[in-house]
């Protein structure tokens, strides 16, 4: 499978419309897409339990009047997963900064995982169990604004980690 999306532009009456579109031919269909804070990279989660991130300011597309071209947007890092990835969130001060380049995620049957948006590596982990004592799956997860703390949407609760 390819890690390449191509970004293009077209343009129906008045309305310019950019679309980016899996380069390979394998039928993958997005679930979820969201812009870094800030905004230098875009992730995207596919059906196939796959978060690829891309790096935007890689990409350097000029466009023509009423020209179509494309050109290759390179993930910058794929991450496969064992389990159904349920949600994602950006670390609210991400940049550039290696400390502070990070996002959390949530996959079925797994605790959240603090993941490194560079290597992909898990920095930390956060669990939480039910009365019976089995892990359970955030189907939503996110930052507080000052990035302090996770917020994780359970079954019957939001859980909070600090």
């Amino acid at each position: 499978m390819s890690n390449n999306a191509y970004l293009y532009e077209y343009t129906v009456g008045s309305q310019r419309i950019e679309c980016i579109a899996e380069s390979d031919e394998d039928c993958v269909i997005y679930r979820a897409v969201e812009w870094s804070p800030d905004g230098t990279m875009l992730a995207a989660s596919t059906d196939d339990s796959t978060l690829r991130i891309y790096d935007a300011n890689t990409q350097v597309t000029q466009y023509a009047s009423g020209e179509h071209r494309m050109s290759p947007l390179a993930a910058y890092t794929t991450i496969a997963h064992a389990g159904t990835l349920l949600g994602f969130a950006w670390y609210p001060h991400m940049n550039r900064d290696p400390a502070a380049n990070c996002f959390i995620e949530s996959v079925r049957d797994h605790p959240l995982h603090l993941c490194d948006t560079q290597t992909g590596k898990v920095r930390a982990s956060y669990s939480a169990y039910d009365a019976y004592d089995t892990l359970m799956s955030a189907t939503a997860v996110a930052f507080s604004h000052d990035g302090t703390s996770i917020y994780a949407g359970y079954a019957t609760h939001i859980g909070r980690f600090d």
